[in-house]
């Protein structure tokens, strides 16, 4: 959780940043966001998506015995949605680094 909001305020202060920065009307400020958007969603849907697959992962340790059908299935559970967490996070990194940079450069 702690991860989810220290890059939930640097994600903020950002923003607002670069909004103040650049835009000069409401539109320029909307486009700046929508370009924002491109990478901010997968990134956020990872980082939440990494937090669900700690708690599968801490049920699994204090529910189940080490070992057991049960604790490998919760476990097995966990490390897809850790999998997929991380997936979600490098597809936000390429985007972040290929895409919204160069749109920003483009647009504004």
């Amino acid at each position: 959780m702690f991860l989810i909001i220290l890059n939930g305020s640097v994600f903020a202060s950002f923003i607002v940043l670069v909004i103040r920065t650049i835009s000069s009307s409401i539109a320029h400020s909307a486009l700046a966001m929508l370009v924002f958007m491109i990478h901010l969603i997968p990134e956020v849907s990872g980082l939440l998506i990494a937090a669900i697959a700690g708690g599968v992962a801490s049920k699994a340790m204090t529910h189940e015995k080490i070992g057991s059908p049960g604790f490998k299935n919760v476990f097995k559970d966990a490390t897809i949605l850790l999998l997929i967490a991380v997936g979600l996070v490098l597809i936000s990194a390429l985007l972040e680094t290929f895409i919204t940079g160069r749109l920003f450069q483009l647009i504004f």
